[in-house]
């Protein structure tokens, strides 16, 4: 169960060929683990999140918007956001902008281009104890292989996590034969930036966990 709230505040100003607008936006989702903690199920009452503590992800955004059609054939639409992460305390300047011409009434091309960004999610954020799974489900490497192959025992949170960016250019291009009949054709490209991937570590490398030095030998911590 989520909670999203948030508001919005802008002016617009319109003329004949150009209108104009700018505001401003906080945007707030959270589980609803301290407000609506429990179900009832067959009688009984139960917490739907047991012991995790809400997760929540916010963001405040400046924003400026512009659409401009000197002619029937031509059209500009552009969007300017400056966005604060409230989770990972960072700033992103994410442009968009759309050119669209149409040559004929049947035929139009447009031409789009933009930048992006991913919150992480909040519980590989949010700073824990280490999550370890069952003992009986690890499947240690042998010790005759030498393999020194890390196995996963535990995942825990990184709060230095950053978003994922992605920059992004699009050309499409739409034509109606008819009322009933028309094509489409799209072509675009995205480069993703800091993307976030999983990955093993030796728990031994993890500053805030101390592990006895007897274990660091066996094969299900070490390198």
């Amino acid at each position: 169960m989520y909670h999203n709230h948030g508001y919005l505040l802008s002016d617009d100003f319109a003329s004949a060929k150009n209108d104009v607008g700018f505001g401003y936006t906080w945007l707030h989702q959270a589980n609803t683990n301290g407000q609506f903690p429990y179900i009832l199920c067959n009688g009984n009452t139960q917490n739907v999140f047991g012991t995790y503590p809400p997760l929540s992800l916010a963001t405040a955004s400046y924003f400026a918007r512009d659409t401009w059609m000197p002619n029937d054939k031509f059209s500009a639409f552009a969007t300017v956001w400056v966005q604060r992460s409230l989770n990972t305390i960072s700033t992103h300047f994410d442009p968009r902008l759309s050119l669209v011409f149409r040559p004929t009434t049947n035929d139009v091309i447009r031409l789009t281009s933009g930048r992006a960004y991913s919150e992480p999610d909040p519980s590989l954020l949010t700073p824990a104890p280490p999550s370890y799974g069952s003992p009986t489900s690890v499947n240690c490497p042998s010790t005759t292989t030498g393999s020194g192959a890390l196995v996963a025992i535990a995942s825990e949170a990184d709060p230095n996590l950053l978003p994922e960016t992605a920059n992004d250019v699009e050309l499409a291009y739409g034509h109606r034969f008819n009322f009933s009949t028309s094509i489409q054709a799209d072509a675009y490209q995205s480069w993703e930036n800091q993307a976030l991937l999983s990955g093993n570590v030796p728990i031994s490398s993890i500053a805030q966990i101390t592990v006895p030095q007897h274990l660091i030998a066996i094969n299900i911590f070490s390198a």
